[in-house]
């Protein structure tokens, strides 16, 4: 994955999963994240939706909205699972849910958008 972001703002690492529902992204941080971070962390994730041939690669978090704490943050590393729920051009508008790496419990969720450079 390319970000145009430097250390140690690079959250995520690796793309677990993809399919047609959804995408899952290994974020590893330096330390114990914030909520603001899981929300970045979760617009850097969104990048493995940017498909070979799309020409955008840069792109910008405009909203946060419902996001929720449901459990104590205690990790460095998480899952972030990613669906696309809604597209307009550029615009992109996402669910996510963080999930604990080895019990899968969802520690955070919530909806965010990015717009695309194009």
């Amino acid at each position: 994955m390319i970000l145009p972001h430097q250390e140690p703002l690079i959250f995520a690492k690796k793309i677990i999963e993809q399919n047609k529902e959804f995408n899952i992204v290994k974020c590893e941080f330096n330390h114990i994240p914030t909520l603001a971070t899981f929300i970045e962390a979760a617009a850097q994730a969104s990048i493995s939706f940017i498909k070979d041939n799309d020409t955008a690669k840069i792109g910008f978090l405009t909203v946060a909205k419902n996001i929720n704490k449901l459990e104590s943050i205690t990790k460095t590393t998480y899952l972030f699972k990613l669906e696309n729920t809604a597209e307009l051009n550029s615009m992109k508008q996402f669910y996510f849910e963080s999930l604990e790496e080895d019990t899968k419990k969802v520690v955070v969720n919530g909806n965010f958008t990015v717009v695309l450079q194009e």
